[in-house]
Formats: C-alpha cells, structure tokens, sequence
C-alpha cells in the first residue's frame, strides 16, 4: 500500500506542475470600445484638467510653427505617422498635442478609413512605415480593423485610426478639445 500512496502523490505532484492548457480567444473578444457613457465621463474628466491647468495660469497657446530640428520625437513621430496614413489614402487627418492635458500620451494622430479593408491598410501602413523610417514599433495595438476602431500606442503617440461612423460616435476631437491642433501638413513639407 504504501507503494501505490507515494506512486499517487507523484501522480499528483505531476499533475500541478504541469503547464495550463492554452485557450486561442480573439483578442477583440476581450476588449471593447468605451460606451458613450464612459465616453462622457472621460470628456468631464478631461475638462476639469484643463480648468485646472488653466487656473494655474497654462492657458492654451497655439502651437508656432518649429522648423524640422527644433521638433520634438513625439511631434516628429506624430507628423510622419500622419504622412504614412496620408499615403494609403486616410481621411480627415488630424493631430492633436494633448500633451498638457493628458498623462497618457503627447500627441494623437487621428484619421478616417472608408472601409474595414481600408482601415486595416491603413494600420498596416503606418507600422509598417514606423518601423522602417524611424525603427520604432506599437507598444500596443489595440482594436480590430473589424471593430471599426484600431489604436497603435507607440508610447509618445498614438494612432487611432476609425470608420466615420465610430468617429462620428466618440469624437475624440471634441473630448479633447482643449488639446492643440497640429498643422502636421506644413510640418512635413519641412
């Protein structure tokens, strides 16, 4: 018997030790845009920043123009995502530098596709072009060309790249409104 009790507990002891079956869940399966709700709440949020910031004295200043070496990485990073979605044809681009509003990122490049096959074009591009031109990489891509919403998260900057509608939806223009707007377009002719 006492054989078959240290064979049992070895048994046992095997059995806890070994690795946890995988399960393949689809990453778009466990994460879902924000509501409209949490959409209006993250909008007060950020308003009551920016009064703060403003009754400190950080009232809003356009952004002046800077020649190309007198630009920072993240505006750099930002102009040159904005040129690679401008290559495969996104709309409505728009870079917004949500640095003294926001502690997530510095800069946000913001764009339309027409399509799911053209959202994904256009996440496919700008990684690709990142990686190539400037040998950086997304922390975190988030979203699926599917969702009609994809996110690249490069740390210093981010991509959100939507279907109209989405936009339309969360207007991240609008809940970032106090944020200053690039004029990227000129920015990169430099």
């Amino acid at each position: 018997m006492p054989a078959k009790k240290a064979a049992a507990k070895k048994i046992v002891a095997t059995k806890s030790v070994a690795p946890a079956k995988k399960v393949a869940v689809k990453k778009s399966a466990l994460v879902e845009p924000p509501t409209p709700a949490a959409v209006k709440v993250a909008a007060k949020v950020a308003k009551k920043a920016a009064k703060k910031a403003a009754a400190k004295g950080a009232a809003a200043k356009p952004v002046v123009k800077k020649s190309a070496a007198e630009l920072s990485e993240g505006m750099r990073l930002a102009v040159a995502a904005a040129c690679f979605a401008e290559d495969i044809k996104a709309e409505q681009i728009v870079v917004l530098d949500v640095s003294e509003v926001s502690s997530i990122t510095d800069f946000f490049v913001i764009c339309s596709g027409t399509s799911t096959p053209h959202l994904k074009a256009i996440a496919r591009e700008v990684r690709a072009g990142m990686s190539e031109a400037h040998a950086v990489k997304p922390s975190m891509a988030d979203g699926d060309h599917e969702s009609q919403w994809v996110v690249l998260d490069y740390g210093i900057m981010m991509v959100h790249a939507f279907h109209p509608e989405k936009r339309d939806l969360y207007a991240l223009e609008d809940l970032w409104g106090d944020a200053k707007k690039i004029d990227w377009q000129a920015l990169a002719e430099k």
